[in-house]
C-alpha cells in the first residue's frame, strides 16, 4: 500500500487519490465482520445495557426530581459504563483525535452543564435543529479542531458531551475516520441516538428552540476567554 500519511500520530492523508482508493476498497469489503463483532458485543453486554432495562433506567433518571445538570451527569455516568464495554470492540485508541475535528452536536442544556463544570459560560447561539443536514455547514477537517482539543487530547474529558462519550468507530482501524475534505467516508459508528435523545429530554427539550442544538464550538468558540 502507498504511504498515505505525513503525520504518524494523526495519520492525515497526503495522497488524496490513494486515500480515496483505500476507502473505496474498505467500503467494498462490506460490513459483515462488523455485524458479527457487534453481535458478540451485544451478547456479552452487561444487563444494564439490555434495551428494556436501559429504557427503564432512562425513564427513572428523567422522571427523578433532580435538576437538569444532575440528570445529564447521571446519563453521562451511565454512558461511560456502556463505553467501557464497547471500547474493546472499537477502533478508537488513546491519542486518536480525528473526531475532534468534526461537528459535535450539543444541546443548550448540555452546554450549560459543561459550562458550569469548567467555569466557562456558553454563548447564546441560534438553534440548528434536529433535521438531517442541520450541521452540514459546520467547518470540519484538521484545520477546524474542537475548542477543547489540546495537544491531541480532550482537555475537558471528564465533562465532555454525550456525543463524544459514545462516539465509537466499530471498524477494525481508523481508516474511515481519517479526514480528507471535501470527501467524507461512511464510518460505521456505534448507534448512540437513544442516549443523545435522553440527554435532550433531560434538558426539557421538546422542540427546535427548547433543544437548542448547536456545534460545541458555537457554544464555546476557540477565541473566547478560557
Amino acid at each position: 500500500m502507498p504511504i498515505l500519511y505525513n503525520d504518524t500520530a494523526r495519520e492525515r492523508p497526503t495522497d488524496h487519490e490513494a486515500h480515496a482508493a483505500a476507502v473505496a476498497q474498505r467500503v467494498a469489503e462490506g460490513d459483515e465482520a462488523i455485524r458479527q463483532k457487534m453481535a458478540r458485543m451485544n451478547q456479552q453486554a452487561p444487563a444494564f445495557m439490555h434495551l428494556q432495562t436501559l429504557r427503564k433506567t432512562f425513564d427513572r433518571i428523567l422522571a427523578s426530581p433532580q435538576n437538569v445538570a444532575r440528570k445529564i451527569a447521571a446519563l453521562w455516568d451511565l454512558a461511560d459504563k456502556a463505553g467501557a464495554h464497547i471500547a474493546p470492540y472499537a477502533a478508537c485508541k488513546k491519542g486518536c483525535s480525528h473526531c475532534c475535528h468534526i461537528a459535535v452536536s450539543v444541546s443548550r442544556a448540555e452546554a450549560q452543564t459543561i459550562g458550569q463544570r469548567i467555569g466557562r459560560k456558553p454563548r447564546e447561539v441560534a438553534a440548528r435543529g434536529t433535521q438531517k443536514g442541520a450541521f452540514d455547514d459546520v467547518p470540519w477537517g484538521y484545520g477546524s479542531p474542537c475548542t477543547f482539543l489540546k495537544n491531541g487530547q480532550c482537555s475537558i474529558y471528564e465533562h465532555r458531551p454525550m456525543a463524544c462519550r459514545l462516539h465509537f468507530n466499530m471498524d477494525r482501524d481508523a481508516l474511515l475516520c481519517m479526514l480528507d475534505p471535501p470527501r467524507t467516508s461512511p464510518v460505521p459508528f456505534y448507534d448512540a441516538r437513544q442516549w443523545e435523545v435522553a440527554v435532550i429530554y433531560a434538558g426539557g427539550g421538546r422542540d427546535r428552540e427548547s433543544v437548542g442544538l448547536a456545534d460545541i464550538r458555537e457554544f464555546f468558540p476557540p477565541g473566547d476567554a478560557r
